[in-house]
């Protein structure tokens, strides 16, 4: 497999605010596919006792278009960021990350990291009727680094 063009980078502010932010490390455009129903950023949440937290997927209880289409992919400039997602730690303890629902925090310091999982390269082309490939959609996992999140 073919070293990443991607970093992954998580920070926190305020001790409850993450931001992901995707960086094209390399001096080249790069292809990416991100949405939130069809390859989401997964968040590794564990809690002060060592525990990993496990969220509830909404999709699990949603119905959505599965297909992927070309206009969904996109591009970022070289050496550049682009932020796929931002969550707080809000009212109730809970933390609303993409899909994923993390609730009943107790407070407390938690370990926080991400991965994005690029598992396609493919597209459904509507006019031809078929599935058609992008050569330039690198594949892979890129993991995170890891911060902390106080909930109070």
């Amino acid at each position: 497999m073919a070293e990443s063009p991607w970093e992954l980078r998580l920070s926190v502010a305020g001790g409850v605010k993450l931001r992901a932010v995707l960086h094209n490390r390399t001096q080249t455009r790069q292809t990416y596919l991100y949405d939130s129903d069809l390859q989401p950023l997964e968040l590794v949440l564990t809690a002060p006792s060592g525990q990993q937290i496990e969220p509830f997927d909404s999709r699990s209880a949603a119905k959505f278009d599965n297909t992927i289409y070309r206009e969904m992919y996109r591009q970022a400039g070289p050496d550049s960021d682009v932020t796929l997602t931002e969550a707080s730690v809000g009212p109730g303890h809970s933390l609303q990350w993409g899909p994923f629902q993390f609730t009943n925090l107790a407070a407390g310091v938690y370990r926080a990291a991400a991965a994005w999982h690029s598992r396609t390269n493919q597209y459904y082309d509507p006019k031809a009727k078929r599935t058609a490939v992008l050569k330039d959609v690198w594949m892979g996992t890129v993991t995170s680094n890891t911060v902390e999140i106080h909930v109070p």
